[in-house]
């Protein structure tokens, strides 16, 4: 059996690597400037995780939302950093309104209905369900990339947004509350153990597709390159 705490420092820790590995590959080619937000987006989930498992047995109103909006606003940035990657559209409003929108639902789910943890579980599904499907949206639409690739990474969302909602469905067919003393324990382990494995899926499609980028980048300047030479 897993331990929560265990797989929630693992994430942590992956997390921090990713930000470290995003942050270098982004030092050693300055132009490819949207795996900063890549970057950041990993240190949300960092930061934001990591909170968890430091959490006392009581936090206050505050805490629990500033930790949870800090995880969302890592998924706003990866969202956007996918897209300005992959030269699509952006919406920033879309995930500046949501993530503004899910702090004051929180908010008022808090003050009303503190033990009712389903509330908020479902607004955290909506959210993630509405921000991949950005993703997928922006994948589907991209042509620069292969598609087996594209669409290996659409699976890789599409699985973890089944699993948000696997998640939200068990919740509301089987209520906890915040005496439950396995709100942050077993009960939810497998979920973030699943989030781990989405991390690590979806920052090895990314290494895919920035390979793919500077492939495609060193073939045009020697096509360039190569045309200026015969011209001369």
């Amino acid at each position: 059996m897993l331990d929560l705490k265990t797989v929630l420092l693992v994430v942590v820790f992956i997390a921090a690597l990713q930000s470290v590995v995003w942050l270098f590959v982004w030092l050693a080619w300055r132009r490819l400037y949207e795996l900063r937000l890549i970057a950041a987006a990993s240190i949300c989930f960092g930061i934001g995780v990591l909170l968890f498992v430091v959490r006392g047995p009581a936090p206050p109103t505050w805490q629990i939302i500033a930790d949870n909006a800090i995880v969302k606003l890592g998924l706003v940035l990866m969202a956007d950093g996918l897209a300005r990657f992959l030269g699509q559209p952006r919406y920033p409003w879309l995930g500046i309104s949501l993530l503004v929108g899910q702090v004051v639902f929180w908010t008022g789910a808090m003050e009303l209905a503190p033990a009712d943890l389903s509330l908020r579980i479902n607004a955290s599904t909506l959210f993630a369900l509405t921000m991949m499907g950005f993703m997928v949206l922006t994948l589907a639409r991209d042509r620069s990339q292969p598609r087996l690739l594209r669409w290996i990474t659409v699976a890789v969302l599409a699985e973890h947004m089944a699993a948000a909602i696997v998640l939200s469905v068990i919740v509301t067919a089987s209520p906890v509350t915040e005496s439950s003393p396995a709100v942050l324990g077993q009960r939810n382990v497998w979920y973030f153990f699943e989030s781990l494995l989405f991390l690590v899926s979806f920052f090895a499609c990314m290494l895919f597709m920035v390979s793919t980028r500077l492939s495609a980048d060193l073939r045009a300047r020697n096509e360039t390159l190569a045309a200026e030479i015969a011209e001369r």
